[in-house]
C-alpha cells in the first residue's frame, strides 16, 4: 500500500510539472494579433 502512494505521488508530481510547462511553453510562444494603429506616434517618422 505504502509503495502504490509512493508511485501516485510521484505521478501527481510529474503531472503538475508538465502542466506548468506546457503553460509555460504556450504563454511564451503566444501571439496575439494586434490592429494596425496608422495614428500612433511610434509608426510616424521623425518629426522635424
Amino acid at each position: 500500500m505504502k509503495l502504490q502512494r509512493r508511485w501516485a505521488f510521484w505521478f501527481l508530481l510529474l503531472a503538475l510539472l508538465v502542466i506548468l510547462g506546457i503553460g509555460f511553453y504556450l504563454g511564451v510562444t503566444h501571439q496575439e494579433a494586434r490592429p494596425v494603429d496608422n495614428n500612433s506616434p511610434a509608426a510616424t517618422g521623425p518629426q522635424g
